[in-house]
Order: C-alpha cells, then sequence, then structure tokens
C-alpha cells in the first residue's frame, strides 16, 4: 500500500491502527504469562529484527501486501506481570485523567447499564464472558491471506511462546472474512471509518466530516489546544508515544432471530411503503434497522422507493454522505449507523458534539464457530475485533452509553438502545423503534428484540514500536 508523506515516523506505529489489512484470515491468541523473562525475550524478537518473518507489522507502506501481519497489544495485568515498572503502573491511574483510568479498572467493571456503563447486562454480562482482560495478559494478533498460512504461522509462533506464555485452544480466537466484506446479518460492512487528520493513507469521499484530531487514535500526537490535548499520558513517554488502546470484544449475533424478525416486520413495511416483492420488504426493514440497504448504498443516497431495490454503489460514493436537514424522512435518527456517527446531524438531537471528537476506529471480521466455509448458516456466528481510541472515557464509553445503548442519547428517538447491536433494557428486552421521526411522513414502530451479546470484552493497549521493546527490556 503507497502512503503520502506522513507527519509521523510510520515504522515506530502498529500498522492496523491507521489502516485495515482486509486479510481474510485473524487469529487472535490471548496469552497469559507463565515466565515473565522468557515472555519478554518472545516478545524482542518481535521488534529486533532478527526473524524477519516474525515482525510487529508497522505503518510504512509496502510495495506488495504481506501474506501474514502480526501486532500486539497487552491488558493491565498483562503489563504487571512482564514486570512494567510500578511507576509506570501507576501512572495508568493518575487521578488528574479520566481518560486513561478504564484501562487499568478493566472492562468489567465498566459494563454496568448505561448511561454509567458500556450496557453489558443481562446476557451480555461479565458473568457469561468467556474472555476478559483479568483472565489474559498478552493479545497477539495474527492476520493471515489464507488458512494454510495462517495454521503454519500459528505452529511456528506457539513453538516460539511456549516458554514463556501458557497457551491453549480456549484461548484462541479466530476471525473469517464473508464475501463483499459482509457480516452474517447479511450487510456489507467497513465501510465508514474517520478520517485522522494528517493521515497518510487516502480514504474514499465521506461528504466532508470533520477529520478526528491525531491525538484521538495516537498518544502523543494531539493537535495543540485540540480535545485531545489536555491528556494525562501514561509514563514514560517511550510507552505512551504513538500508543493507542482497544477494547477486544467478541460479539455473538443471533442472526436466525435478526432475519425472523426483519421477515416479521416486512408486511407492515412493505404495506407502509408501497413495496410489493416479500424480498424487497425485508431489504428495506434491514435498510431502516442501519440505515444502509445490506448492499450498503445508504438511505440517505436510495431512500426507500417502492419496489426498486438501489444498486450498489461505488467506493467513491458509498460513503459520500451528509444528513443535512433531514430528521428522519430517509434515514431514522434512531438507525445504526446514525447512533454510531451522527456526522451532521442536528446539534440539539445528539448528545457530544462535535460528534468528531468521540469517533473510534473499528477493526473486526466476523467469526463463525465451528468454522465451516462451505455452510455459512450454521454454528455460532458473530463479529470479533477491536474499537480503537486513546480515551476510553471520550470514545468507545461514550459511544456505547450515549450512543449506542442509551435511550435518551438521541433526543426525538424515544425508543431503545441502537436497533442492531444495542442492549435493550425494557421489559423482555423489547424496545421500539421510530422509522421516521415526524408525524406528517409513515410513521412507523417496530418492536425490537437484542441481536448482538458480548461474549468477551477485554481493554488492552497497544504501544509503538519503541513502547514494546521498552516492555521487553523490562523497561530499561
Amino acid at each position: 500500500m503507497t502512503a503520502a508523506k506522513s507527519p509521523w515516523p510510520l515504522g515506530q506505529i502498529q500498522g492496523f491502527l491507521l489502516r485495515g489489512y482486509r486479510q481474510s484470515f485473524v487469529r487472535y491468541f490471548a496469552l497469559s504469562v507463565k515466565d515473565a523473562a522468557k515472555a519478554r525475550a518472545f516478545i524482542a524478537t518481535l521488534v529486533d529484527g532478527a526473524d524477519a518473518g516474525h515482525q510487529i507489522a508497522t505503518a510504512e507502506p509496502w510495495a506488495i501486501k504481506p501474506a501474514i501481519l502480526l501486532n500486539i497489544g497487552f491488558t493491565f495485568r498483562g503489563l504487571r506481570n512482564l514486570g512494567v515498572p510500578q511507576a509506570s503502573l501507576d501512572s495508568f491511574s493518575d487521578p488528574n485523567s479520566v481518560d486513561i483510568k478504564s484501562f487499568a479498572v478493566g472492562a468489567a467493571a465498566r459494563a454496568v447499564a448505561a448511561p454509567n456503563g458500556v450496557g453489558d447486562v443481562g446476557a451480555s454480562a461479565p458473568s457469561n464472558w468467556i474472555v476478559s482482560d483479568q483472565t489474559f495478559d498478552v493479545l497477539l494478533m495474527l492476520f493471515a491471506h489464507n488458512m494454510e498460512e495462517m495454521e503454519d504461522t500459528s505452529h511456528k509462533l506457539r513453538a516460539k511462546f511456549a516458554g514463556g506464555f501458557e497457551d491453549t485452544p480456549e484461548t484462541e480466537f479466530d476471525g473469517q472474512a464473508l464475501e463483499d466484506g459482509q457480516i452474517y446479518f447479511g450487510y456489507r460492512d467497513g465501510i465508514a471509518q474517520p478520517s485522522i487528520k494528517g493521515s497518510p493513507f487516502a480514504r474514499e469521499p465521506d461528504g466532508g466530516q470533520t477529520q478526528v484530531d491525531p491525538g484521538a487514535f495516537l498518544m502523543g500526537e494531539a493537535e495543540p489546544g485540540g480535545f485531545y490535548s489536555t491528556m494525562v499520558l501514561p509514563a514514560p513517554d517511550v510507552l505512551a508515544h504513538y500508543g493507542c488502546f482497544a477494547s477486544f470484544r467478541i460479539l455473538r449475533q443471533d442472526v436466525d432471530g435478526f432475519d425472523a424478525q426483519a421477515e416479521q416486520l416486512a408486511p407492515a413495511i412493505g404495506a407502509q411503503y408501497g413495496i410489493i416483492d416479500p424480498e424487497v420488504q425485508k431489504a428495506a426493514v434491514k435498510a431502516l434497522i442501519c440505515g444502509r440497504w445490506p448492499n450498503g448504498t445508504p438511505l440517505m443516497t436510495a431512500p426507500i422507493d417502492g419496489n426498486a431495490m438501489p444498486a450498489p454503489l461505488p467506493p467513491q460514493l458509498v460513503n459520500d454522505f451528509m444528513y443535512g436537514s433531514d430528521v428522519g424522512q430517509k434515514c431514522p435518527i434512531g438507525a445504526h449507523i446514525r447512533r454510531g456517527n451522527a456526522r451532521d446531524t442536528n446539534p440539539a438531537i445528539v448528545n457530544g458534539q462535535p460528534i468528531a471528537n468521540h469517533r473510534v476506529l473499528r477493526r473486526a471480521m466476523p467469526y463463525q464457530v465451528p468454522y465451516n466455509p462451505k455452510d455459512r448458516h450454521s454454528g455460532e456466528r458473530g463479529l470479533i475485533g477491536l474499537f480503537l481510541g486513546t480515551s476510553f472515557l471520550k470514545q468507545f464509553e461514550f459511544m456505547m452509553e450515549n450512543w449506542i445503548n442509551y435511550p435518551n442519547g438521541f433526543a426525538t428517538d424515544p425508543g431503545g438502545a441502537d436497533p442492531m447491536m444495542g442492549t435493550n433494557s425494557k421489559p423482555a428486552g423489547k424496545a421500539y423503534f421510530e422509522t421516521v421521526q415526524t408525524p406528517q411522513t409513515k410513521a412507523f414502530k417496530m418492536s425490537m428484540e437484542n441481536f448482538v451479546f458480548t461474549k468477551g470484552s477485554a481493554y488492552c493497549f497497544f504501544p509503538g514500536i519503541d513502547g514494546i521493546r521498552w516492555i521487553a527490556q523490562n523497561g530499561a
């Protein structure tokens, strides 16, 4: 991948922070330290250049995409178990900064119902998780072009880290890309990501949204006087600089339930919008829930129009829109994509202005257990990946508390949480989602169930390359 001139040393930044790899497979190794010295020695091999085939992937451009890519993150428990000096550990709990405290506290402590937490309650509560930041130390991520490369590299890595870390099949978690960037709910995914000011990696047009302060994703690089410039960073600077936090999430999707509800609601939506074709009716229901048609075309560009099914748009058009004066006639105020990024929606409607201050980077991939590429309709299915930012409080937690899971996060949406991934806390998990927001148009309330359940969650820290080296050298 080529890149324009960068304001940062790209060789110091873990590559996935600035660009998506678009590999077909990912494996997350949730490793626990059993011998700190040997664990640090393994980590050192990932950044010392001696083993060219197993180095941490940086943001430096490549002429040909590597077959495999490695990145590494640490839980707070992991930093402690690897022997990071106490003064550095204490800096993550600095009373002068609320931005980084959540990392030391951990994901489970922040899982309570919104608006005081991220909303991992009920079936998504920590008591039901299979992994958390209290159960492992290091998150080693292996991205691969195909299954053979992933298995071969996994075998080699296990032999290298075996002396320092405990690893079992139960602590390895896989993701596998679907065709055309889809998720199991049937939508094209990974379309909209924040544009980082100064990033050398070009993105497709996005309607002219405000670019995000680089300090939101790269510690130590906040704009002077900007929203992220007052953050108290971890110590020492070599550990913090170019680092980023991430919420590692395993999200089980009730695909059958989601599809069944879309089919159940389809006739009523068809009657409201004059749609006769049953397949278009179901697609329209999904479009109203998401804010995009299943092929990725946004409702703002192609609103529901009888039996017409919009064609997929080219990359330069699929994300190039704003909401303007639309208050629900085309795209519902509470639709998933507006909940996750309200763009230019009226500030009186949305908590947390300006929106660019609270954007989150997503690096996620579908998963299937057991994985069966010949039968994508079987087994457990969902999403696995990372929600990235330098401030849990201002970014991931803010988004989950105020936009995704809090009914009052959108002032004119009287319904429940995000209709696709929110945790609806009304009786029996039900809430109502209004397809439009004005009585003069085709108002229709859809009764919603919960379809996404948190299966695992961990707060991780992804340092820059020198920060990884500092950890490997025992803080020397």
